[in-house]
């Protein structure tokens, strides 16, 4: 009885540990960085600003630098980052996020069993994301355009990102979904199909899969 008093009484303490949010607090001195690399369980916050820029981390100042341009991140916790153009966040494991509404001109996000959510954004000039293995993406807001690479097994919910343009690679088992007004022009290698909405005059695929580009 005993013993099992102290798992539960250890197991409490393991779920407070748990549920705590660490507090971010200003990063250490960094260069500026026009790309990010991260290894390990990252949850990036992203926020609007004029330059990209470091605004706050939960993380020791020896897991992560600055060179060559590149935001280089290994470890875990949190960290809060103003974007304006940012050409590459390549991650593992990582989840990237953001609270509210924020322009960028050019985001692209290359992302390894991972998750990404960004809400109401408006992206005037490029939005890119490779997703790979497995994790939910889902993006709304504006962009005139999208390039979306799709493998494995993740979803891609994007009904509520309105672009003009959009280029679809999906080697996917899941069926994704996009929103374009001009051009939809997807590559379907696998059993996923691409579902869009909004009525694109021009149409274009191509396949080598069961998969097929669907309108909806």
């Amino acid at each position: 009885m005993k013993k099992a008093i102290q798992l539960f009484l250890l197991v409490l303490v393991f779920a407070g540990l748990i549920s705590c949010e660490v507090e971010e607090v200003p990063p250490k001195p960094l260069g500026s960085f026009t790309t990010i690399t991260s290894n390990g369980f990252v949850t990036f916050n992203l926020v609007g600003g004029p330059v990209n820029k470091v605004i706050s981390t939960s993380m020791s100042d020896s897991y992560y630098n600055v060179s060559n341009g590149n935001l280089s991140i290994n470890g875990m916790g949190t960290i809060t980052i103003a974007v304006r153009n940012l050409y590459l966040l390549s991650c593992n494991s990582c989840s990237v996020k953001s609270a509210e509404s924020f322009t960028a001109d050019t985001l692209n996000f290359s992302i390894h069993a991972g998750s990404l959510k960004l809400k109401d954004v408006i992206v005037t000039r490029y939005l890119g994301l490779n997703a790979i293995n497995t994790g939910t993406y889902e993006i709304s807001g504006r962009t005139p355009f999208l390039n979306l690479g799709l493998t494995n097994m993740v979803a891609f919910k994007g009904y509520s990102l309105i672009t003009d343009s959009t280029y679809v690679n999906s080697t996917n088992v899941l069926d994704c979904e996009v929103y374009t007004k001009q051009v939809i022009n997807a590559f379907v290698n696998s059993i996923g199909n691409v579902n869009y909405k909004g009525r694109p005059p021009i149409v274009r695929a191509s396949y080598t899969g069961t998969g097929r580009l669907v309108a909806k």
